[in-house]
């Protein structure tokens, strides 16, 4: 339609991906963000004196990185689910 957006998210059914698929990124994603995570934690250790703004960055990053966790591994369980996987 004229002046409406197009759907970029919108796939064919053929493409969207499967279980496997959403198993292997759920793995992937994880990788970079333990090193994400482990770097926030040597700070933490290494840097005890951070100035508030940078604190705040850190906790904030720190936040983030535990939303995305909480998320791929809620991915991971229900790939896991529709694969029939315990």
């Amino acid at each position: 339609m004229a002046g409406q957006p197009s759907d970029l998210n919108a796939r064919p059914e053929e493409e969207t991906p499967g279980p496997a698929m959403i198993r292997k990124l759920c793995h992937d994603l994880n990788n970079p963000l333990a090193v994400i995570m482990g770097q926030l934690e040597i700070i933490s250790e290494r840097h005890k004196d951070l100035g508030d703004d940078l604190k705040h960055r850190h906790d904030e990053i720190g936040k983030a990185g535990d939303a995305m966790r909480e998320l791929i591994r809620d991915a991971g369980i229900e790939a896991r689910k529709a694969m029939d996987v315990e």
